[in-house]
């Protein structure tokens, strides 16, 4: 079934209070994502009932409109071209629509930023656990006995299961460390770097010795790490005679 995309932009930017309104916009693999200069002038049930848009919601700053795979990005050429907007990455339609938050969003945004894109790891992890306690489980499957005491020949499996699981949270540090160095712009070898530092040998003996070093086994102490790593990269590679005695050169 074929769609009149110029007509349904043109629907669009009348429901989304006019082409001056919008400052910025980008689109994900569903949505259209734009930055308002007034959300209060769109018209939610008028919006909602255009072709194709299957809802529409305001977080984070953002109006976020659910048009579906496959045709998000020919209404969003159809919006560009009716409105002269320049191309724009999620990213940048985030910072635009930034400066309307409070202190407690943007601190909120930030953890969003960190986290989601290791969650995938945890949730697999998570997932590998639950088949792991399954097979583990007295009871579950046979009365007084655990899938491992009758077949005794998947303890190679369960072990392989149980070490795929626990991967992604022995060295959540480094996840963490890699997304926020990403985040804040700093290098994400030394943000990895830091957060193995966090899992370190010598570090986990001194815990167990009860001489942890106080403020280092945090969780905290992974992204603050990554963050103060970043900005001192930044500082230390703004003039250009420093640059080379910091960054690799090829």
């Amino acid at each position: 079934m074929s769609h009149d995309y110029s007509q349904i932009a043109r629907e669009l930017l009348h429901s989304l209070g006019g082409a001056a309104n919008i400052e910025q916009a980008a689109h994900c693999v569903t949505r259209l994502r734009l930055a308002l200069k007034d959300p209060s002038l769109v018209d939610s049930t008028t919006l909602n009932q255009i072709d194709l848009v299957k809802g529409s919601f305001f977080t984070g700053g953002l109006y976020q409109v659910v048009i579906g795979p496959g045709e998000v990005e020919k209404v969003y050429a159809a919006l560009r071209e009716q409105t002269g907007l320049a191309a724009a990455t999620i990213a940048d339609v985030k910072q635009k629509s930034a400066d309307k938050t409070n202190a407690m969003q943007r601190l909120v945004r930030v953890f969003s930023d960190v986290f989601m894109p290791i969650l995938p790891a945890l949730i697999i992890a998570g997932l590998l656990m639950g088949i792991n306690n399954l097979i583990g489980a007295k009871g579950m499957f046979i009365e007084g006995q655990t899938l491992l005491d009758a077949y005794p020949k998947l303890d190679g499996l369960w072990s392989l299961i149980n070490l795929m699981a626990n991967t992604s949270f022995v060295f959540l540090p480094a996840l963490v460390g890699w997304s926020a160095a990403k985040r804040f712009g700093g290098s994400e070898i030394l943000g990895i770097v830091l957060g193995l530092m966090l899992v370190h040998p010598d570090l986990l003996n001194a815990w167990n010795y009860g001489k942890a070093v106080a403020g280092l086994e945090g969780r905290a102490c992974r992204t603050s790490t990554s963050w103060a790593c970043s900005r001192s990269r930044k500082w230390a590679t703004r003039g250009r005679s420093c640059r080379s005695c910091w960054l690799p050169t090829s």
